[in-house]
């Protein structure tokens, strides 16, 4: 297909540099790469019509260190289809007039409005506001039995998970906003983390971005998440006082599924909002994966060099964060459950036409769904862990 005397045609691209980073952007397929410093001069040389010969030559005299394999460089881009023609031969007909969709009906004006200085300053005062109030009103912090609003286990389940759903609506909500203010599209898609439903944003054209500007996409979400937690604290603790009644339980509840999304914003052993400004801040866009081959104590060498100090504290914050997550299933997620089936069984000693008793049956008959479901999981790692260890 190729030769050392080809010539070859990139399908529409941009390179975007940032810090020591160069990202490939596929106009076509939309899609992004990192790419090191010798990958971007052979693009640019191969793009200026040099042919692969030409291209290693010049690569070697300038990275005289570097182990410069064009071959393999050449099998990568055919197989990435970042090529759309080899000398004369067409190896695929791209256009990248495609039509854009992605909230472009939200006007770029409109949307900067929610990001200005008066905004900031709104999410700043916010986040210290909703942190004085819980201070000095112990009782508004959330309780694993604020979950428990009605008797009836499967209303709470069902106000929870709506509640949930409008809550993320209004954090995705702040990432297509913000992605609007700067001028890009952003697509939504339906997903899951844990037991919370949640729509997902993909801003991947966010690397279009200079990393300024990729945190207020990055961001925004919590803090319109921190808006909604400081206006909930506030009705509890100055209008409701009381702690009782329907409207002060949903409030609870809203604090409680906030609270508990902003501390799992924290466990950076997931890709998570906050994960993606530290990844950002350092221009180290392989963090999470570095830091797993560190602890793994599988690549020594490998962090010594400019991210080496960085892969080692983030691999602090990733133990922190699964220790977060430790303490959350201690103290929040197991008494909830423990509670919840206390709650349960005696509801089956109501008769059969009783709703109380179908709740408890039902709720019941999930957990050990679930439970059965998780030991499988478990069972068939185990398994397949022996079964590498005997290999």
């Amino acid at each position: 297909m190729w030769n050392n005397d080809s010539r070859v045609v990139f399908v529409a691209h941009e390179l975007h540099f940032d810090k020591k980073k160069s990202i490939f952007e596929d106009k076509v397929s939309g899609d992004f790469y990192e790419m090191p410093p010798p990958a971007i001069d052979a693009i640019i040389n191969l793009t200026k019509r040099r042919t692969v010969s030409e291209t290693e030559e010049l690569l070697n005299e300038k990275y005289p260190e570097e182990e410069i394999d064009m071959g393999e460089f050449m099998e990568q881009l055919i197989e990435m289809k970042l090529l759309s023609q080899i000398d004369d031969q067409v190896l695929h007909v791209v256009s990248d007039n495609k039509p854009k969709k992605g909230f472009l009906w939200i006007e770029k004006a409109f949307a900067e409005k929610f990001f200005g200085r008066v905004s900031r300053g709104i999410y700043l005062i916010s986040f210290i506001s909703a942190i004085v109030l819980m201070m000095t009103s112990p009782s508004l912090i959330p309780h694993y039995q604020d979950f428990f609003l009605s008797e009836i286990i499967l209303v709470n389940v069902l106000l929870f998970s709506f509640l949930s759903f409008v809550l993320v609506m209004v954090h995705e909500g702040g990432h297509v906003l913000a992605a609007r203010s700067l001028g890009i599209p952003v697509k939504i898609s339906f997903g899951h983390r844990l037991f919370f439903p949640v729509l997902e944003s993909d801003v991947s054209e966010v690397w279009r971005l200079p990393a300024r500007d990729r945190n207020r996409v990055y961001l925004a979400g919590v803090n319109f998440d921190i808006v909604i937690l400081f206006l909930s604290l506030l009705v509890q603790r100055f209008i409701l006082i009381e702690p009782e009644g329907l409207l002060y339980g949903v409030t609870a509840m809203i604090n409680f599924n906030i609270v508990l999304r902003l501390i799992y914003q924290c466990c950076f052993y997931m890709k998570t909002d906050l994960y993606f400004v530290v990844e950002n801040l350092t221009g180290c866009y392989n963090l999470m994966e570095e830091a797993k081959e560190f602890l793994k104590m599988k690549v020594i060498r490998k962090i010594e060099n400019e991210y080496g100090k960085v892969i080692k504290a983030y691999s602090l914050f990733y133990i922190i964060g699964t220790l977060i997550s430790l303490g959350l299933f201690l103290f929040f997620y197991l008494p909830q459950l423990f509670y919840a089936i206390e709650q349960s069984i005696p509801n089956l000693r109501n008769p059969i036409s009783s709703i109380h008793f179908w709740d408890g049956s039902i709720f019941l008959l999930q957990l050990m769904v679930i439970v059965s479901l998780l030991f499988y999981s478990w069972m068939k790692g185990l398994n397949q862990f022996l079964i590498k260890s005997k290999k």
